[in-house]
């Protein structure tokens, strides 16, 4: 949860193999299921999405086994962000449905033992998922859900991803203003708060909504940026994109 955000994935591998070996040791099941949550996201940001979804799989197959709720809506979660990458988006919405429903208002604030809130990131990847499909007005309504979830929960790291989901949805829609007033805010608040792994996605989009703009200076700087800064945390998801 601290080297995710500071994209460290060299590490993160190393720990995760590390704690696989001790839960398969100890006959651990709960904890062999978080290990293969968090080998599902360490997968997908390194853009190998078929590993991905096999570590999804074997979480929730996991976390069903032990009806643990918790457990289960975190490895779907991230299973749906897996489906996402690998194109399959009506599958991933399917899917991402079921973790926001899973996890109402009133729970928000639910310590999941990972890094951001969950019922956040649900509602993100599935506004990814149906700005796609073109499902605009559902992916909005989803999109602000997030952000005024993120915000009464103060919890600043949130915020940048749900800020970039929804505006991401409006470039695809053309709004390229709209676009630019929801994610210039998260992109301040990436550089202040040193958030890397947000970078290059931020900056994918944004970038793309200053060319449609009219300001193809400050887009070529920004995406080149955004390239660099992704080169350098080997983040792979969402890179062909940035190109």
């Amino acid at each position: 949860n601290s080297l995710h955000p500071l994209g460290d994935p060299e590490q993160i591998l190393g720990h995760l193999r590390e704690a696989e070996g001790f839960a398969k040791a100890l006959d651990d099941p709960r904890r062999l299921a978080r290990v293969f949550s968090f080998m599902t996201q360490y997968f997908r940001l390194m853009g190998d999405q078929d590993r991905a979804v096999e570590s999804a799989d074997q979480a929730l197959a996991l976390a069903e086994r032990l009806h643990d709720s918790s457990l289960w809506t975190v490895a779907n979660t991230y299973l749906g962000a897996a489906y996402d990458a690998r194109g399959e988006f009506a599958k991933a919405a399917e899917v991402l449905r079921r973790s926001v429903k899973a996890l109402p208002d009133a729970s928000i604030r639910q310590d999941l033992g990972v890094a951001g809130l969950v019922g956040v990131f649900s509602r993100i990847y599935l506004v990814y998922c149906l700005a796609e499909l073109g499902e605009f007005r559902e992916g909005a309504a989803y999109g602000r859900e997030g952000i005024q979830l993120a915000e009464a929960a103060d919890n600043v790291y949130s915020l940048i991803f749900a800020s970039c989901g929804l505006g991401t949805l409006f470039l695809l829609e053309g709004e390229a203003a709209r676009a630019i007033e929801t994610m210039e805010p998260a992109l301040a608040l990436c550089r202040n708060l040193n958030v890397p792994i947000a970078f290059p996605l931020l900056s994918s989009s944004l970038g793309a909504a200053y060319a449609l703009s009219g300001r193809p200076g400050a887009a070529i700087a920004l995406l080149e940026e955004g390239l660099r800064k992704g080169g350098l945390i080997r983040r792979m998801a969402g890179r062909s994109v940035l190109l």
